[in-house]
């Protein structure tokens, strides 16, 4: 039978699922997920976006983010790699975040060597990490809030998608911005739009039906 994407959402921050052993593959989820929770008006091409503005930075990490934020480097560091900058606002909530975190306090230890910086780094990534960057779920009428207050065009699409991407990104506690981006786009080309057409999609069974209807791949049951 037809394979079934799993979408049950584990209580608190997605990069919680995942192994804590501060792998280059936990280190950039956690970065991506700071991303996601910072700015709930981004579905996710500006996740993506994100994310590849900053690698192309050299920031891969919470930790070399805050202490880009920190020395006020990042926007001459985008500005010198010909990218856009981050609108002050982002700024303002990317370091709120950090801050919170606790990598803010702890970013001189990047200068240390690798091994002294893991060590010194590995505490920012506890409980309080899960609680303060992925607090209760938001609803449609405050994502759709928050992109009004950010002058998102037709604000309603884009928070009925945010939220589409928000099921996707925390259910898969592995997926990177580009697959998230990827999952999104299939899922458009197969008419599903929202979360509650992927819910009938799943509860019907015809999720990769419509999904090898319009040549996509369909995804794993795991």
């Amino acid at each position: 039978g037809d394979c079934t994407l799993s979408i049950e959402i584990e209580g608190g921050f997605a990069c919680g699922s995942m192994s804590t052993d501060h792998s280059a593959d936990f280190e950039r989820r956690c970065l991506a997920d700071l991303l996601w929770a910072a700015r709930p008006c981004w579905v996710s091409k500006d996740l993506l976006a994100a994310d590849r503005k900053l690698a192309s930075v050299g920031v891969h990490t919470v930790q070399e983010l805050a202490a880009a934020l920190r020395s006020g480097e990042l926007e001459q560091r985008l500005r010198s790699s010909q990218q856009q900058g981050f609108s002050a606002v982002t700024i303002q909530q990317l370091w709120r975040l950090c801050s919170a975190h606790g990598a803010a306090s702890s970013c001189h230890n990047l200068s240390s060597s690798s091994s002294s910086s893991s060590s010194a780094a590995a505490p920012a990534f506890g409980s309080d990490w899960l609680r303060i960057v992925r607090p209760l779920p938001l609803t449609l009428a405050e994502v759709h809030a928050a992109c009004l207050a950010a002058g998102r065009a037709d604000p309603a699409d884009v928070a009925r998608r945010r939220l589409l991407c928000c099921v996707l990104w925390e259910g898969r506690p592995m997926w990177m911005p580009a697959e998230l981006a990827a999952a999104e786009r299939k899922l458009a080309e197969a008419g599903i739009l929202d979360v509650n057409s992927l819910r009938d999609a799943l509860l019907d069974g015809s999720l990769n039906q419509r999904l090898r209807g319009v040549k996509a791949k369909v995804f794993s049951q795991d």
